[in-house]
């Protein structure tokens, strides 16, 4: 593990204050509890988007076709 995984594991460990990460998905700041919840957060954001460009793409080639 890197030096700066383990400073957040510490931080998250003492309670004294709350750490928070990056979801590159989102482009928030969500609290860190653990890693297995902040992977599972990201995961569940990138599937959102990943629907939505899904749509978009569907949205442009009904678009393409009709025009």
């Amino acid at each position: 593990m890197s030096k700066a995984g383990e400073q957040i594991i510490a931080a998250a460990s003492s309670g004294i204050g709350k750490v928070h990460f990056l979801n590159p998905f989102t482009g928030k700041t969500e609290e860190f509890t653990t890693k297995d919840a902040a992977i599972n957060s990201m995961l569940q954001a990138a599937a959102v988007k990943v629907a939505d460009l899904e749509q978009q793409i569907k949205d442009i080639k009904a678009f393409l076709v009709l025009g």
